[in-house]
């Protein structure tokens, strides 16, 4: 399951380095965020392994994208949620971040709330 956020993945989605690397993964014919959650569903179909390009709809910085392939996931700097081949300071701030959302969550659901609520999405 993946949640995400329409404005925020089509921001993603809009940025010229991400569209860039999107078409060398094939997602050469999607112009709007169904047609490339469409194409995500397609290449997990494909392969037991997540496709590379999970990533760019996770947010993670195209260049940490490109280090882990030309790496084979060897030789980074950091290992957190992804991991980091460029700006390790950077990655670490965002990290802390998403250690603060986790345990915001996690509060909020142990309170009873469903995730909706938790999100504040109605």
């Amino acid at each position: 399951m993946l949640l995400y956020n329409e404005r925020l993945l089509n921001k993603q989605l809009c940025d010229e380095e991400v569209r860039k690397m999107f078409r060398s993964f094939g997602y050469g014919g999607c112009h709007d965020c169904p047609q490339y959650l469409e194409r995500l569903c397609e290449r997990m179909a494909e392969s037991s392994d997540f496709p590379h390009e999970i990533g760019l709809f996770l947010g993670y910085p195209v260049a940490d994208i490109k280090g882990f392939i030309a790496n084979k996931g060897r030789n980074c700097l950091l290992c957190g949620y992804w991991k980091v081949y460029c700006d390790a300071e950077g990655a670490r701030k965002t990290f802390d971040r998403y250690n603060n959302c986790t345990k915001y969550m996690v509060e909020c659901l142990d309170k009873g709330k469903d995730i909706y609520s938790a999100l504040r999405i109605s």
